[in-house]
């Protein structure tokens, strides 16, 4: 079965997909460059962070604390 995407679609699949990518390679900065300047980033403890600057942080502390796989 062949399924047709849009020129719009196969780019978003590119970006999460280069994103995962990053992820999983320990790249932060591939990560942080996917991202719009006005990224918001929810965490698990119910606060809202914005923007590159502070995500980049949060990437700091997580990459101190664990390691995970995203699929």
């Amino acid at each position: 079965m062949s399924h047709d995407v849009s020129p719009a679609q196969q780019q978003a699949i590119d970006l999460v997909s280069g994103y995962y990518d990053a992820f999983n390679r320990g790249d932060w900065a591939g990560m942080l460059e996917r991202l719009s300047a006005d990224v918001a980033h929810d965490l698990n403890q119910g606060t809202r962070e914005s923007g590159v600057e502070a995500f980049a942080t949060f990437l700091q502390r997580m990459d101190a604390s664990y390691r995970e796989q995203l699929r």
